[in-house]
Order: structure tokens, then C-alpha cells, then sequence
């Protein structure tokens, strides 16, 4: 498996995506990926994978292209095959982008063309079409400023984000204070966009953190923990079992690839392990 990573070129974007990613499988796996408080949007280039519903109690096929929102769940996924797949790791304000097409926030695997116009789906089926192993992200920006011009985006919402990205460390008390609002007006703010409350996008930007820091520096402790807001090293513990089911060590050991959200469970091949 080969992940490539990329960084927009557009700064009006830096607000609303952290990176471009291609994966590209060539055998059979299953990953889990972590509650991150970010939204994927993804384009399959070829191949398919699966994705597990908890509704029906089984895999489902993934859109080809599609927008999946923050969700306080484990996703699993299953890739039976080769896969190439475009990823955009979205931060939650990209979908203020989507605002003015969309009536409610979407659920997990929905796709593009259920409600963005058609001009705008034909755009990223062209970049599909044309795609030759390369990224082209000077048209994938243009394809995401069009849709920013389009909302007429960057609001008092993007400014609350940006507390929350900025300020994980702090309690949901603080930071509705330094957003001159009540708890409760943030509370209303957040779930209307993201489907959670404050303390779950704050436990999630936290925790995506301290897990990327964990995972970039093998030496460091986890006591180093508290450096991000944990009160001890064991309300980390507890945090990190609530949201990936397993303990600090285990969960560390599971992250195989060079991104901090993905858990890999099963590889055909064993390539992983």
C-alpha cells in the first residue's frame, strides 16, 4: 500500500482542508479509521472498497464519490482488491462549502451528485477521467474555490472553528467566552453543522493531536499527554479507549501507516505486520 500526501496551493483553502491523499492498494485489507473531527471526501480512481454500515450490520459498497461528515464513531472499511482513491482531508468548516446545496448534514458514503449541480460533479469526474498517476492540485483547488465562491463562505462559523482548532486545550467554558457567546449558542452553532456537541469536537481535535505526536515521536511518553489538556495520564487513557476501543499502546501499535487515523486490522499478505 502507498499513501502520497499533498498541500493545497491556494491559501483561501488553508481554512478548510489539511492535505490531499492517494492511496493506492494493491491487496486485500481492513482498517479502521478513528473518530478524527475531520470530513473525507473521497474520488475512486479504480478499484472499490466497502465501508461497514451499523444500520443493517454489514459492509456496503462505497460511492464513487463522496462526502463522509465527522461522526463520534469507528468507520471500518474494507478494500477486497486494488484501489486507487483520491482522498481531500477536509476540516470541519470545508463544509461551509457545501452550505448553500445542502439542507441537512449528510450522512456517512453520501454522494456528490445527490446534491452538488451538475456542472460542479462533472468537474471531479474529470479529473477522474484524466487522472495518469499524477495529482493535479492546482485543478483541485480550483474545483474547491468555485465552490467557496459559489457559498459565499468564510463566517462567524470559520471563526469559531479556528478556536477549536487552536485552542484544544482549554474547556468548553473558556473557549465560549473568547467567542463572546453562551455555551448554549455554541452548543446550537456546532451541532447544527456537525451533528456533535463542543465537547465531542473538542475531544477529537485533542485527541487527533496528541496522536499525531505520539505517532511522529516513538520516544515520547504518554504522560506528555497533559501538554494537550488531558487533566492525568489516565483521563488520556480513558479518552483514548472511548473513542478507538483500545489502550494507548495497543492503539499506537495498530497505526501501520504514516497517518494518525488509521487502524490496520487485517492485510491478505501481512504486509502490515
Amino acid at each position: 500500500m502507498e499513501l502520497e500526501t499533498y498541500s493545497t496551493k491556494n491559501t483561501l483553502l488553508t481554512n478548510y482542508i489539511d492535505c490531499y491523499q492517494l492511496y493506492q492498494f494493491t491487496d486485500s485489507v481492513r482498517f479502521t479509521a478513528i473518530p478524527n473531527g475531520r470530513v473525507e471526501l473521497w474520488v475512486i480512481l479504480s478499484g472499490s472498497f466497502y465501508l461497514y454500515d451499523y444500520n443493517s450490520g454489514q459492509y456496503q459498497p462505497a460511492q464513487d464519490l463522496a462526502i463522509h461528515p465527522p461522526t463520534n464513531q469507528l468507520t471500518h472499511f474494507y478494500v477486497p482488491d486494488d484501489l486507487i482513491c483520491l482522498n481531500i482531508k477536509g476540516k470541519p468548516a470545508i463544509l461551509e462549502l457545501f452550505s448553500c446545496y445542502l439542507t441537512s448534514i449528510p450522512s456517512p458514503n453520501t454522494s456528490f451528485r445527490s446534491f452538488l449541480p451538475e456542472n460542479t460533479v462533472r468537474k471531479i469526474e474529470q479529473f477522474r477521467r484524466d487522472f495518469d498517476g499524477e495529482v493535479d492540485v492546482s485543478l483541485l483547488d480550483d474545483w474547491l474555490v468555485g465552490l467557496l465562491i459559489s457559498c459565499e463562505s468564510g463566517s462567524r462559523y470559520q471563526q469559531i472553528l479556528n478556536q477549536f482548532e487552536s485552542n484544544f486545550d482549554v474547556n468548553i467554558g473558556e473557549l465560549s467566552d473568547r467567542l463572546h457567546m453562551s455555551e448554549k449558542t455554541l452548543q446550537r452553532t456546532i451541532r447544527k453543522y456537525l451533528n456533535l456537541c463542543p465537547k465531542e469536537l473538542l475531544s477529537l481535535v485533542r485527541f487527533r493531536q496528541v496522536s499525531e505526536y505520539l505517532k511522529t515521536d516513538p520516544s515520547a511518553r504518554l504522560i506528555e499527554a497533559l501538554d494537550f489538556g488531558y487533566y492525568d495520564q489516565s483521563h488520556f487513557i480513558k479518552e483514548c479507549r472511548k473513542i478507538t476501543g483500545l489502550n494507548p499502546t495497543a492503539f499506537i501499535s495498530k497505526l501501520k501507516l504514516p497517518v494518525n487515523d488509521l487502524m490496520i486490522e487485517w492485510c491478505r499478505n501481512g504486509a502490515f505486520s
